[in-house]
């Protein structure tokens, strides 16, 4: 059910890289068959019925789309996903807030604070300038 609700929740009904021709009178898209491996393919629809099915995801005025359904709706967020953490045995890691030094090195595994021509240690250096007058 995850899985399904996923591909309507943040996404818009089709997007225009998907279209590969139109007519006056036909549709031609790329979809993706997900009871066939996934696979990439193509239809062909008329006009008529391609609107039809794309006003099909356009919601009524009033409605608003989801964002984040079950355990992730904001409400009460952490507690629903400590439960889960704790319902399926997962190991709970609290995040840890990174320094932009530590975060990079980490990435990349490039310190900033030394020069990667001599080395040597990196240091801040401020320069008060007297007011323009």
């Amino acid at each position: 059910m995850v899985e399904y609700l996923s591909r309507y929740t943040h996404k818009t009904a089709i997007y225009n890289n998907r279209l590969v021709s139109m007519t006056d009178s036909t549709v031609t898209f790329r979809y993706r068959d997900y009871r066939d491996h996934n696979k990439v393919k193509l239809m062909t629809l008329d006009a008529m019925e391609f609107i039809r099915r794309f006003l099909l995801h356009v919601l009524p005025s009033g409605f608003q789309k989801i964002r984040y359904y079950g355990f992730l709706s904001n409400r009460n967020r952490k507690t629903k996903l400590l439960k889960c953490f704790r319902l399926t045995r997962t190991p709970f890691r609290p995040k840890v807030k990174l320094t932009a030094k530590v975060l990079i090195l980490k990435v990349s595994g490039v310190d900033i604070s030394i020069c990667p021509s001599c080395g040597g240690n990196w240091y801040r250096v401020f320069n008060l300038l007297p007011a323009a007058g």
